[in-house]
């Protein structure tokens, strides 16, 4: 399959989120977020060609019809911080915890935690704003990826999720399963009344608009 890999290759890839940390020489504390493949396909379009892709200004192939998705189903790490941008955008984030269990090749099970940031905007932020640690979470989104520069003037790069929908996971009464329910906005907790389930489905606002 590597030798049919190359630059504009259309590609796709299926497999799980890995997160590592470690600490480098001068004591400083880093992570990152790679995806671990399980299922690899280069993609045919029936005659397309290279009218499938379009190259960006930094000459990268870009996908017409790109699909970026992750599904995750944990905990989260800390409450959920609500804020708001300078033009009045909602953002809240939150950090899950999601287990791993997997065989090592002595046959011995074992358990990994991988520790992912989500961000999610504007009415669905609202609604998420009141998730506390510990509570199970079912979300959908896409990994972005974000770069800046530090106190110390390096460049620093970062990977995440920003949600498209989350559901806060609750169990039935004697059923040992998931059941789903819609995160509920501050005025509908307080409230009592039943919150709608929250997607969003328009573009995100520009990242420069984060207030972190």
């Amino acid at each position: 399959m590597a030798n049919q890999l190359e630059a504009g290759s259309p590609t796709f890839v299926e497999g799980r989120l890995n997160y590592r940390s470690w600490e480098t020489p001068d004591g400083q504390k880093r992570s990152s977020l790679d995806v671990n493949a399980q299922r690899i396909e280069v993609l045919g379009f029936g005659g397309r060609g290279e009218e499938a892709t379009v190259t960006d200004a930094r000459g990268q192939h870009r996908l017409r019809d790109a699909l970026n998705q992750v599904l995750l189903i944990g905990n989260l790490t800390r409450d959920a911080e609500l804020r708001y941008t300078p033009n009045g955008s909602a953002v809240t984030r939150f950090s899950l915890a999601v287990n791993e269990r997997f065989r090592d090749r002595s046959g011995t099970d074992q358990e990994r935690t991988h520790y992912i940031d989500v961000n999610v905007w504007r009415e669905l932020a609202e609604a998420s704003a009141t998730l506390a640690k510990g509570d199970p979470v079912f979300v959908i989104g896409r990994l972005v990826n974000d770069s800046w520069t530090d106190k110390e003037g390096n460049k620093r790069f970062t990977t995440r999720i920003e949600g498209s929908r989350v559901e806060h996971l609750t169990r039935g009464p004697g059923s040992g399963g998931a059941v789903a329910r819609p995160t509920r906005s501050p005025a509908a907790a307080a409230s009592g009344s039943q919150a709608r389930q929250l997607d969003i489905d328009e573009e995100f606002p520009p990242e420069e608009e984060l207030p972190f």
